[in-house]
């Protein structure tokens, strides 16, 4: 679960092969001294993502989180809200799940489940269970981008070096699905085809990354990813949709860290950086 909640963050939903190979003329263009067949819009939108990375300073969105179980045939959605903030080199995210749905019944009313990153630490605090998990994902000193592929788990290419990106995926344009489907960003006016690029990002190595395959919707005139679409190695899917957002109106001071004491019947469980060791 803590995966498929970070995977949301770029921009940050359960369509089977929601994205079809649309016919694009490619044209020759360098990246990282190699030479790779890209189109030009994929050149253009992955452009548009790096440059967006110095303009968004801060969003928050709701959020529409689904995901499939192949094994099982389940489908949870987890609803709730998402704040994004940026200060020169330090990112801090929160997310604040208030419903869980299973198969289309309500299992928790009122989740009260938060994953906090405040640019060091990533906190998942979950209030009904009572478990609180901390974990130092980098050392004092050091910056930690959790949107930057390959190294945080927030796997989306927004602020990252198009070079970069086209050195490790396979990137190709990708046509909207036909008709509203879900409740998320695909039933809303943030995915109009008129201002809406899909991008498929499928790694070149194996059994780098945990995902198969990446399905980012991006709204052109907010310069964002607005829905993910994550297809795992086991054939699970994930998506992370976004709707009414907010970019750059300020976030409030929602990322707190405190840990529960000893006393209160909390489970604490804190992971100091391995790296230390």
């Amino acid at each position: 679960m803590k995966f498929y909640a970070l995977a949301l963050m770029g921009g940050l939903c359960i369509f089977p092969a929601a994205c079809v190979a649309a016919r694009n003329t490619l044209e020759t263009i360098p990246a990282r001294r190699h030479k790779v067949h890209v189109s030009p819009l994929v050149w253009k939108t992955l452009g548009m993502l790096q440059r967006r990375g110095k303009t968004l300073h801060n969003f928050s969105a709701d959020l529409l989180l689904t995901t499939s179980h192949p094994r099982t045939g389940e489908t949870d959605e987890n609803t709730g809200r998402v704040w994004y903030m940026k200060r020169g080199k330090i990112i801090r995210f929160a997310i604040h799940f208030d419903k869980l749905i299973v198969d289309g019944s309500v299992a928790q009313a009122h989740a009260r489940h938060d994953i906090v990153f405040d640019g060091r630490w990533l906190v998942d605090r979950d209030a009904r269970a009572k478990i609180f998990r901390k974990t130092e994902l980098v050392p004092p000193g050091k910056v930690y981008n959790p949107l930057k592929l390959g190294q945080g788990p927030v796997p989306v290419p927004i602020g990252q070096n198009r070079n970069k990106v086209l050195h490790d995926f396979q990137v190709t344009v990708a046509a909207l699905p036909k008709g509203k489907r879900g409740r998320g960003a695909l039933a809303g006016p943030n995915l109009a085809p008129s201002h809406t690029v899909c991008l498929r990002l499928v790694p070149k190595i194996r059994n780098v990354y945990r995902f198969k395959r990446l399905d980012v919707f991006i709204n052109t005139k907010l310069q964002l990813p607005v829905e993910v679409v994550r297809t795992g190695v086991d054939g699970s899917t994930s998506t992370a949709a976004l709707t009414h957002p907010k970019i750059n109106r300020g976030v409030p001071n929602i990322f707190s860290m405190k840990t529960p004491s000893g006393s209160s019947g909390w489970t604490v469980q804190i992971q100091p950086w391995r790296g230390r060791r």
